[in-house]
């Protein structure tokens, strides 16, 4: 049984910025405000944050690079407390002909640990976990199919479509 009800505010703000022809950064600022309720001793409200923001760079070659940072502030999963993390990731693409390359990281610089736990009283736990780092891996994909179906289909990402716009 759970030890209460959890009632969740968000409110986000994101958008594109262009600083440069070959460069776009989407960003996204998430605040909450959560308040436990019905758990007589342990109701408790709390104010949070997250952030990330996506650098875009088109290179030569027809060559796609990005880099993406992302905060979480310290904030609760209903009873369990968590630590604040941060992770970079980066990933390089191109795509040639019905072939698409990509060489991805993710936590490049190994910094992302989960901390926390919870106290109810008489029961105290402390947690700390790992999850894996600095993973990189290199893909190649090659697109099958009908060349006059697969032309009508053909639709950018939503962030192709936002650099069009900007």
């Amino acid at each position: 049984k759970n030890l209460g009800e959890e009632h969740n505010l968000s409110f986000t703000l994101n958008g594109p910025v262009k600083p440069l022809k070959h460069w776009l950064i989407l960003w996204n600022l998430t605040a909450y405000r959560s308040q436990l309720v019905n758990s007589p001793g342990f109701n408790f409200g709390f104010n949070t944050f997250h952030f990330r923001v996506q650098n875009q760079f088109t290179l030569w070659g027809n060559w796609k690079a990005e880099f993406i940072g992302f905060y979480k502030h310290n904030h609760y999963w209903n009873v369990w407390y968590q630590d604040g993390f941060v992770q970079f990731d980066c990933s390089l693409s191109k795509k040639y002909n019905d072939w698409k390359f990509n060489i991805t990281g993710t936590d490049i610089f190994g910094l992302r640990e989960h901390q926390g736990g919870f106290d109810q009283g008489a029961v105290t736990s402390i947690n700390y976990f790992v999850p894996e780092k600095q993973i990189f891996r290199v893909s190649a994909a090659y697109n099958f199919g009908n060349k006059r179906l697969k032309k009508q289909r053909e639709r950018g990402t939503s962030s192709d479509d936002l650099k069009e716009r900007t």
